[in-house]
C-alpha cells in the first residue's frame, strides 16, 4: 500500500484497476539498468526517485528547488491510445537536450517512469551518476576544480580570499613596450623628439566647468611637451584624453629634425624630468633615489618644446626650450619663495597671467598650488571681505597671519585648485545617467560665485605656467596609453611574422601610413547616441533588405506572368497614338514593338 501511494502522488490519475496492476508488476515491464562493475541497478519503480535526488544535488541557493520538467505525448496505435514522455533536466545540469522515450507505454504513469529510467541511463553514461548510481554532487566538482588548477598563486600563502570572490585580486606583471626600453639619449649622439600634439574636440561642459573659465585652443600654445628617444617608435593611432580644457585628441608626432645634446644639457633635462614627476606630479614615493640609465624600464626624458611655424610648409618645427629647463631646475627646492619688500610693493598684472601661484605665508613644507584663472580688477586689498567677521582683506591678514599688505592698488586673483586627478583617459564621472531635472539657473550662478581670492603680493609665482601645468598633469595618462598602444603594435607585428609569414621589415608600418584615430563612446550621452545610431542603421538595413526582396519578388512574378497579347483593331479607338501601327501596315513589316497577330487569325 505504501509503494502504491508513493507512486501515485503528483501523477496523473488513472483508474484503480490500472494502479493495482502497476504496483504489482511494474518492475517486470522493462528490465532495470545495471552497472556491470558494481552491480548497482535502478528499476522502473525507483527511477523517478533517483532523478529527483540527482536534481536536488545540483548547485542552487536555499530559495530554489530544482525539479525536472516532463511532457506526455499521446500517440494513436491501431486505434489504441498510448503515451510517450519527454524529460528535461534543470538548466544547470550538463545534460541540455531533452530525454525522450521512444517506445510508447500503455499508461501515463508508465511513460513517466520509463523516461525516468532512460534519464538514469543517460546520467550515468555522462558521469553525473557514479558506478553506485549516486549523484556526484558538489564535492566532486570542487575536487575536480582543485585538480585542474595549475596557477601557482591560486593558493599562495597570505591570500585568504577565495577564487571568484570580490576580495580576490588576480595580479599580473606590467610590461613596458620594447620601443620605450633602452631608448635613453646619449650625449653627443643624435636623438629623436616626439611631440604630444593636442587637438581640441569639444569644449568643457558646464558641469565640468561651472565657473565658465575660458581656455585657449591647444593649437595656439607656444610651448608644449614631448620626450626624447634614441629609437624610432612605431606609429600609433591618435587617442582621446579628457583634460581640464576640454576633450582632446592626442597625436604622437615625430619632429622632422633630430637633436644632439651635450653632457650639461642632458644632466639639466634629467633634473627637469625628476622634478616634474616628484614635485609637480608627486608620483615618487619617499626614500627613493632617482636613477636613470639603460637598465630602467622606460628610457625617455620629458622636455618642454618650443613650437614655431615652418616657412617651407604648413607644418610646425619643434626645439627644446633649454632656457625654460634651466629656470625650473634653478628654483628646485626653493618653493615657495618669500619675496623681499621691494618686490612686494611692485605689482605687475602681466606676471600673473596664466600663472601657477602658491601662498608663501602658510603650508611651507607642503605648498598648495593654484591656477590663476582671472585677475579681478574690481577688487583690491581694501575691498570688503566675504566673511562678515572681517571688514576687508587687510584686516583678515593682519588678524590671522599678522601680515601687512603694502600695495593697496593691486588687483586680487581669482584662482582654482590644481587637480591631482591623473587618470584622464576617461571623462570625470558625473554620476552615471543624467538627472531628469535640469539644474536651476540660480544654482549655477551661486556656484560660479564661489571663488577663491588671493592677494598677489602674498603669493609666489611658479616658473611653470598654468597651461603647461595642465599638460604635465596629463603626462601619466599619455604615457600609459602610448605604452599600451606600442604593446598592441608589438602583438600585431608578432602575429604577422609568426602566424602569417611576413618578414620583420614587412610587418612595420610605413612612414606614409596614418592610423585612424581611436574612437569609442566614453560619456553616457555618447553611449546613448551610439545605441540610437545602431538602431537607425539596423532599421535602414532592414528597410533596404525588404525593398530588395520586394523587387526580386516583383521581378520573379513579372517573369512568371509574361503573356503574349492579341491586338484587336476593332476595339481600339482610331486616335493618333504613337503605339498604334500605321494604317498601311501589312504582315511582315517591321515595327518597333512585338509583332501583333491579326484579329481574325
Amino acid at each position: 500500500m505504501l509503494l502504491r501511494r508513493c507512486r501515485n502522488v503528483h501523477n496523473p490519475t488513472e483508474e484503480s484497476e490500472n494502479d493495482l496492476g502497476l504496483a504489482e508488476n511494474v518492475d517486470a515491464l522493462i528490465p532495470p539498468y545495471v552497472v556491470p562493475s558494481t552491480g548497482a541497478q535502478v528499476s522502473l519503480s525507483s527511477a523517478i526517485g533517483l532523478v529527483n535526488r540527482y536534481c536536488a544535488k545540483l548547485p542552487s541557493d536555499i530559495f530554489t528547488r530544482l525539479v525536472p520538467q516532463n511532457r506526455l505525448i499521446a500517440v494513436n496505435f491501431h486505434g489504441v491510445t498510448l503515451y510517450k514522455a519527454e524529460l528535461l533536466l534543470p538548466i544547470n545540469s550538463p545534460i541540455k537536450r531533452p530525454i525522450t522515450l521512444e517506445t510508447p507505454m500503455e499508461s501515463k504513469k508508465l511513460a513517466q517512469m520509463a523516461v525516468a529510467l532512460e534519464a538514469c541511463r543517460v546520467l550515468h553514461q555522462n558521469g553525473e551518476l557514479n558506478d553506485h548510481l549516486l549523484p556526484v554532487g558538489r564535492e566532486s566538482i570542487a575536487e575536480l576544480l582543485n585538480q585542474l588548477d595549475e596557477d601557482p598563486d591560486e593558493w599562495a600563502p597570505g591570500l585568504s580570499a577565495k577564487v571568484g570572490s570580490a576580495r580576490r585580486k588576480q595580479l599580473y606583471d606590467k610590461r613596458v613596450a620594447t620601443a620605450l626600453h633602452e631608448a635613453l639619449p646619449v650625449k653627443g649622439e643624435p636623438c629623436y623628439i616626439y611631440v604630444m600634439e593636442l587637438e581640441l574636440l569639444k569644449e568643457p561642459s558646464p558641469e565640468s566647468n561651472p565657473k565658465r573659465r575660458r581656455f585657449a585652443n591647444p593649437l595656439d600654445y607656444e610651448y608644449l611637451f614631448g620626450f626624447l628617444s634614441s629609437k624610432i617608435l612605431p606609429k600609433i593611432p591618435p587617442f582621446a584624453a579628457y583634460l581640464r580644457q576640454g576633450d582632446m585628441r592626442v597625436h604622437l608626432v615625430r619632429a622632422s629634425t633630430q637633436v644632439t645634446l651635450n653632457s650639461q644639457n642632458l644632466t639639466m633635462i634629467k633634473h627637469f624630468h625628476h622634478y616634474i614627476f616628484k614635485n609637480v606630479l608627486q608620483l615618487c614615493k619617499a626614500n627613493l633615489d632617482f636613477h636613470m640609465d639603460s637598465s630602467t624600464p622606460i628610457n625617455t626624458l620629458i622636455v618642454p618644446l618650443h613650437r614655431t611655424a615652418s616657412i617651407f610648409n604648413d607644418k610646425f618645427e619643434y626645439s627644446i626650450n633649454m632656457k625654460y629647463v634651466e629656470e625650473v631646475v634653478n628654483m628646485m627646492g626653493e618653493t615657495p619663495r618669500v619675496p623681499d619688500e621691494e618686490e612686494r610693493r611692485n605689482f605687475n598684472p602681466l606676471n600673473y597671467k596664466d600663472a601657477v601661484v602658491m601662498p608663501w605665508y602658510r603650508n611651507l613644507e607642503q605648498p598648495v598650488f593654484y591656477y590663476v584663472a582671472e585677475i579681478l580688477e574690481n577688487l583690491t586689498p581694501s575691498s570688503p571681505f566675504p566673511d562678515e567677521e572681517y571688514s576687508s582683506f587687510n584686516e583678515y591678514f593682519i588678524k590671522k597671519y599678522n601680515l601687512e599688505i603694502y600695495d593697496q592698488t593691486q588687483h586680487l586673483l581669482d584662482v582654482d585648485f590644481t587637480s591631482n586627478r591623473l587618470n584622464l583617459l576617461l571623462p570625470r564621472a558625473g554620476g552615471g545617467r543624467r538627472k531628469a531635472a535640469t539644474a536651476k539657473p540660480e544654482d549655477s550662478t551661486a556656484l560660479s560665485r564661489q571663488r577663491q581670492i588671493y592677494v598677489p603680493e602674498l603669493m609666489d609665482r611658479h616658473p611653470i605656467s598654468a597651461t603647461l601645468w595642465n599638460l604635465i598633469s596629463a603626462l601619466p595618462s599619455f604615457f600609459y596609453r602610448i605604452n599600451h598602444l606600442l604593446l598592441a603594435d608589438e602583438l600585431r607585428q608578432r602575429i604577422l611574422v609568426d602566424a602569417l609569414g611576413y618578414t620583420k621589415e614587412g610587418a612595420v608600418v610605413p612612414d606614409n601610413y596614418e592610423w585612424a584615430p581611436l574612437s569609442y563612446p566614453a560619456t553616457y550621452e555618447e553611449k546613448q547616441s551610439l545605441i540610437v545610431t545602431k538602431i537607425q542603421q539596423l532599421r535602414e538595413q532592414n528597410r533596404a533588405s525588404e525593398i530588395a526582396a520586394g523587387l526580386a519578388k516583383d521581378q520573379i512574378e513579372d517573369e512568371n506572368t509574361f503573356e503574349v497579347g492579341v491586338w484587336v483593331p476593332v476595339v481600339v479607338d482610331p486616335v493618333n497614338d504613337e503605339n498604334m501601327p500605321p494604317a498601311n501596315y501589312t504582315a511582315g513589316d517591321s515595327f518597333d514593338t512585338v509583332s501583333c497577330l491579326p484579329a481574325n487569325f
